[in-house]
C-alpha cells in the first residue's frame, strides 16, 4: 500500500470492546488527522446500522465505509486489529479486524479496495494478520 499514495493507520486493542466502540476507534486516527470530517464517521454509523453485515468481506473482517462526498478529505486507510471478537448487529459472525477505507473518489476505492484483497488472499495472511502483536507488525502486513 506503500505506493498507494494514501496515509494508513495501525491499531491494536487488547480490551473488549462494543462494536460501536470498535469502530469509533478505526475512524479516530482518521478524523485527528485530518483524512475525513465528524460527517464521514456518521456516515459509516449510518451504513452500519442500515446493513451492517453487508460490510463483511471474510470471517473476522469487516470494511465499514461511506461515499467520498460525506466528508473524506484524503485518501486513507485505517486498520484496527482486536484482540476480542465483536459482533455487529444481527450478525453472528465475530469480526477482529475493522478496515476502514477513505477514498476521494471511486477509482481509487476501487484500486485500493482491489489491494486489500489481494493482501487477504494470500494464504496465510489472514491469520497471520490477526496474530500480529504490535501496530508496526500489523502495518508490514499490509505494504
Amino acid at each position: 500500500m506503500d505506493n498507494m499514495n494514501l496515509k494508513s493507520y495501525f491499531q491494536i486493542i487488547p480490551v473488549e470492546q462494543m462494536w460501536h466502540e470498535a469502530v469509533e476507534k478505526a475512524v479516530e486516527p482518521l478524523i485527528h488527522n485530518n483524512c475525513v470530517k465528524i460527517e464521514y464517521k456518521h456516515a459509516i454509523f449510518a451504513n452500519l446500522k442500515r446493513s451492517g453485515s453487508k460490510f463483511i468481506i471474510s470471517p473476522y473482517i469487516i470494511l465499514p465505509h461511506a461515499r467520498p462526498e460525506q466528508g473524506v478529505n484524503e485518501n486513507a486507510i485505517s486498520v484496527l486489529l482486536l484482540r476480542h471478537s465483536v459482533y455487529f448487529d444481527k450478525s453472528r459472525e465475530p469480526i477482529k479486524l475493522i478496515v476502514i477505507l477513505a477514498m476521494k473518489d471511486s477509482v481509487s476505492h476501487l484500486k485500493v479496495l482491489r489491494k486489500v484483497a489481494e493482501i487477504l488472499n494470500k494464504t496465510g495472511n489472514i491469520t497471520s494478520i490477526l496474530e500480529s502483536t504490535s501496530a508496526e507488525a500489523l502495518g508490514e502486513k499490509f505494504a
